[in-house]
């Protein structure tokens, strides 16, 4: 009997890390220990309150000092100060909590976990488009700060096989790009081109993303425009689910 629970404690660690793993490096992790008891919180840092995460769950989490020992059943009911949390068990879920904007906290058996839900919206000071004016469409507009535009993108498109692939470009900018696609629609010779593209960029420093945009095009041997630029957060979103990718 004591084998058959450790053999379903091991089938269920197999699927949380493989679920996890298929997020790539969008997925964010923290570990925490107090005393025995070794914690994991997994979230998606562009779509979280980091303020929230930190007073809410890991400080409280950190201070426990009770007599009772530490359990996903304590932390949920006497330690968070979150209200909209659930214990859940079902790995398929996983995922979707993660993506909705919950932190997800679990400890070594992997058998179950805590959603918490700090979702964090972008609806700054987003600016309406400059541009790309319309009548009828959303006044979000990309801006500088990457994080912000990318959780303008995740926020509408929740989907499991969304990819994001962080890139560092320029040797003294260090200026953080992001490639985004849907894996199960985006022709993969394409991607890989675009990949090897960026990798292959060596320059000081990119102030734009028309200095990325040049590389980008440059000896594709095409009279028509392979790239384009969009300002609106939705138009972007309706390119990814076109199959194309978006550079942020």
């Amino acid at each position: 009997m004591r084998r058959k629970n450790i053999s379903s404690e091991n089938i269920q660690n197999k699927k949380m890390q493989t679920a996890l793993a298929s997020m790539g490096d969008k997925l964010k992790s923290r570990k925490l220990v107090v005393g025995d008891y070794k914690i994991n919180i997994y979230f998606i840092p562009q779509i979280v309150d980091k303020m929230i995460l930190a007073s809410s769950i890991i400080k409280p989490i950190l201070n426990y000092s009770g007599n009772v020992p530490l359990s996903l059943e304590i932390i949920a009911s006497s330690v968070l100060y979150v209200d909209d949390i659930v214990i859940d068990s079902n790995m398929d879920s996983l995922i979707n909590y993660i993506l909705d904007g919950h932190a997800v906290i679990t400890d070594m058996s992997c058998e179950r976990y805590i959603a918490a839900n700090i979702r964090k919206v972008e609806k700054r000071s987003i600016n309406g488009p400059q541009l790309q004016e319309a009548l009828k469409t959303p006044r979000d507009a990309f801006i500088e700060d990457l994080e912000s535009n990318l959780s303008l993108v995740q926020n509408r498109i929740k989907d499991p096989s969304l990819v994001i692939e962080n890139y560092t470009i320029g040797r003294r900018s260090q200026t953080k790009v992001a490639v985004i696609y849907l894996k199960d629609v985006a022709n993969p010779m394409i991607i890989n081109d675009l990949k090897t593209r960026l990798g292959s960029i060596d320059v000081d420093g990119v102030i734009q993303s028309g200095y990325i945009q040049k590389f980008i095009q440059k000896g594709t041997g095409s009279l028509f425009p392979r790239v384009g630029t969009v300002e609106r957060s939705e138009a972007a979103c309706a390119d990814i689910l076109d199959g194309n990718s978006y550079n942020g």
